[in-house]
């Protein structure tokens, strides 16, 4: 029986970090594409918002019953804590980096926060990953 909770959790774990990593990148390159399309006339800026936020709200809508998921089946309290501090600093990652292009950052600022963001991320869930 061990094993089979042990595959749960994992299996939790896994859908909801490959979720949030998939979510951060379609979101980060949707942005970028709408970013385009704003220098080009061939969308407002205001669409560029919406179309942004639309993004970030279904991934947010996707990633929520995911994580609700994994943090039923994690029974390690530091394996929760990461998953916590993973699905926290993904939600802020998501508002803050694919966002700032909005406000007319260099792209060389702006990729670099989306580097860094993703990065985090990335350590996050290798830090989960270890926990468990």
């Amino acid at each position: 029986m061990p094993i089979a909770a042990n595959s749960q959790e994992e299996s939790a774990v896994k859908a909801f970090t490959g979720g949030a990593y998939g979510g951060f990148v379609l979101c980060e390159l949707e942005a970028r594409l709408n970013f385009l399309k704003v220098q080009t006339k061939e969308i407002a800026p205001t669409d560029y918002i919406s179309l942004t936020k639309k993004c970030l709200d279904a991934s947010l809508n996707e990633i929520k019953p995911k994580f609700e998921e994994a943090r039923k089946e994690i029974k390690n309290p530091a394996a929760m804590e990461a998953l916590k501090e993973l699905y926290i600093y993904w939600k802020t990652s998501m508002k803050v980096s694919v966002i700032s292009q909005q406000f007319g950052e260099p792209s060389s600022l702006s990729g670099a926060r989306v580097d860094e963001k993703r990065s985090g991320i990335e350590e996050r869930i290798d830090r989960l990953e270890l926990e468990l």
